[in-house]
């Protein structure tokens, strides 16, 4: 996991925020479900889902929204820092806001999982994911030593929400968000690379 502090101005942060406030929401009531797939465990001790909200900017290698100008540049700012190929490899981008939940208990966390999986043979993909974090927050991103799926998981990093902050990590990494309890929210900007 590398994690990115500086990688806009806070004048660049602040548009990226107003834009991802700006952008429609479609209510999920939970962050993902597995129950398809065959041996994916029934219960996960930590696992507390809560309901989000999502928007799918780009899905299949194509944009899906005419939101997604607004956040493309984040993609150009990766492949500057690290000067190599983001935009061709961009698989899916989406923004996930979860909301205050005050209730939720302390390190618990939504359901582990990949971004990428084919159940039919078993597979995780490869690449990066690179998780921007929009707003000052709680509630932390888990990162898991276990290879999905996993009936346990034990927690091998934790990344808080700094505005402006990144998170790049292998796609391999079984992962899980969870909501905040004391801001108002917490939005994310998620996106997959292929290899």
């Amino acid at each position: 996991m590398q994690v990115i502090d500086d990688l806009f101005t806070k004048e660049q942060q602040d548009l990226i925020e107003t834009s991802a406030l700006r952008i429609p929401w479609y209510f999920q009531d939970n962050t993902c479900d597995f129950s398809y797939i065959p041996n994916y465990p029934k219960q996960i001790d930590g696992v507390n889902e809560t309901p989000f909200f999502v928007n799918m900017l780009f899905d299949d290698f194509k944009s899906q929204s005419e939101y997604f100008k607004y956040f493309a540049p984040i993609v150009g700012a990766l492949e500057r820092r690290f000067n190599r190929p983001f935009m061709k490899r961009l698989f899916r981008m989406k923004a996930n806001m979860y909301l205050q939940r005050p209730d939720y208990p302390d390190w618990c966390f939504h359901t582990p999982h990949v971004d990428v999986y084919d159940e039919k043979t078993d597979t995780i993909g490869e690449g990066e994911i690179f998780l921007y974090y929009v707003d000052d927050s709680d509630g932390p991103t888990y990162m898991f030593n276990e290879r999905f799926p996993s009936a346990t998981v034990s927690k091998n990093a934790w990344s808080t929400p700094e505005k402006g902050k990144g998170v790049l990590f292998d796609l391999q990494t079984q992962h899980a968000s969870s909501p905040p309890r004391f801001h108002e929210r917490r939005i994310t900007l998620n996106f997959v690379f292929t290899k």
